[in-house]
């Protein structure tokens, strides 16, 4: 399980955009665009290596109290630059600014799936609260997990 789905909608799955469904109405690259970046936040192997492992590499730290620690909030930190550096190389691939991007989004908020979705994630990913329950189920789940401790470790230690 992908513990960036935290990041989207519960409805995420029931209604798949169809291809060409995008052209529909608006401007067809910003739909292109918007639809590329929602297909690398949701599909790409960079992104989900990249988040899902730095998620496994840290989740075992956290507990669940009510104080927050400063290096929750550290990894937090973290987790959102890495995040946005992972999507400012994908715009920058696409040729299109961090600026236009956004302006694009704005344009399609409420009209577009995809946009949507992408809305979410970002303001997930600035919300303190969700990441640290996405941390608590995460490290749950691994608990447990059949998987022996070492395996995790190796994991985390190549990343």
């Amino acid at each position: 399980q992908f513990y960036e789905d935290d990041f989207h909608s519960d409805e995420e799955d029931e209604d798949e955009e169809e291809p060409g469904a995008a052209g529909d109405g608006g401007d067809g690259d910003d739909d292109a665009c918007i639809d590329a970046m929602a297909s690398f936040v949701s599909e790409s192997r960079e992104w989900a290596l990249a988040v899902q492992g730095f998620l496994i590499q840290h989740c075992r730290g956290f507990e669940a109290i009510d104080e927050n620690r400063l290096e929750w909030t550290e990894l937090h930190l973290e987790l959102q630059s890495l995040m946005e550096g992972l999507l400012e190389a994908e715009l920058a691939k696409l040729g299109v600014s961090v600026d236009d991007f956004v302006t694009r989004l704005r344009a399609h908020q409420g009209t577009s799936k995809a946009a949507e979705e992408l809305i979410e994630t970002v303001i997930a990913m600035d919300d303190f609260h969700s990441f640290k329950q996405m941390m608590l189920r995460l490290k749950a789940d691994l608990e447990g997990s059949s998987l022996p401790q070492d395996t995790l470790d190796q994991f985390c230690s190549r990343q």
